[in-house]
C-alpha cells in the first residue's frame, strides 16, 4: 500500500514536472512570437512614421520663416513709429 502511493505520487510528481515545462515552452514560444509580431508592425509602420516626421520638419520650417518674417515686420513698424513720432515733434 505505501509502495503503491509512493509510485501514484511520484507519477503526479511527474505529470506536474511535464506540465510546469510544458508552460515553460508555451510561455519561451509566446514571448517569441511577441517579438516578431513587435518587430513586424514596428517595420510596417516606420515608413508612415518617417513620412510624418519628414512633414511635421517642414511644417517646423515654415513656422520658423512665418515668426522670421514677422520679428522683420515687427522691426519695421517700430522704425516707422519712431519716424512718425520725430516727424510729429519737428512740425508740432
Amino acid at each position: 500500500m505505501l509502495v503503491r502511493e509512493e509510485m501514484q505520487s511520484e507519477t503526479h510528481l511527474n505529470g506536474l514536472r511535464m506540465l510546469v515545462r510544458e508552460e515553460m515552452q508555451s510561455e519561451t514560444r509566446l514571448n517569441a512570437l511577441r517579438l516578431l509580431v513587435r518587430e513586424e508592425v514596428q517595420a510596417e509602420i516606420q515608413p508612415f512614421r518617417d513620412d510624418v516626421a519628414q512633414r511635421f520638419d517642414q511644417v517646423a520650417t515654415q513656422i520658423d520663416g512665418l515668426y522670421q518674417r514677422d520679428e522683420k515686420r515687427e522691426q519695421e513698424y517700430l522704425s516707422i513709429r519712431e519716424q512718425l513720432r520725430r516727424l510729429e515733434t519737428r512740425f508740432a
